[in-house]
């Protein structure tokens, strides 16, 4: 008898979650595909905030960072738009690539075929990182 009350608890269970899942994302957690051109800009004040531009028609973005802050920045797509992957983006005053900062600037890439770009803030320990991602239809340098 005791057998057959934990299967129907676990029945119930997973029906729960099936009906969790089958339910729509709520409005603050959807993302509509943006045409290139858009800007999106947030602010980052913890650990792993992110701010995250949807780049599935472009061909290039930029991000911009501003404020007072003590933290890394980490440049990141994803393609799939669940897994992220470093991405090597090309300072505005440098030629070389980087998939971090640890101040403010500028950086663009190419970064055709990637879903989604967001910058994510790692190591952080204080201050606002105001964070502006912008997409183009082509024209970013190198990265990737």
């Amino acid at each position: 008898m005791q057998t057959r009350t934990v299967l129907a608890g676990l029945g119930w269970a997973l029906l729960g979650l099936v009906g969790l899942l089958l339910l729509p994302a709520p409005p603050w957690m959807r993302l509509e595909a943006q045409a290139p051109g858009s800007v999106r800009t947030g602010a980052i004040t913890a650990d792993e905030g992110t701010v995250l531009l949807d780049t599935s028609t472009a061909g290039a973005a930029a991000i911009q960072l501003t404020g007072t802050w003590v933290a890394t920045v980490e440049f990141e797509g994803s393609v799939d738009g669940g897994t992220f992957v470093a991405l090597n983006l090309i300072p505005s005053n440098s030629a070389t690539a980087a998939s971090s900062a640890t101040a403010t600037g500028a950086w663009n890439a190419n970064i055709g075929g990637y879903r989604l770009v967001r910058a994510r803030a790692s190591a952080f320990t204080s201050g606002t990182i105001e964070v502006t991602l912008s997409s183009a239809g082509s024209g970013g340098k190198g990265g990737g």
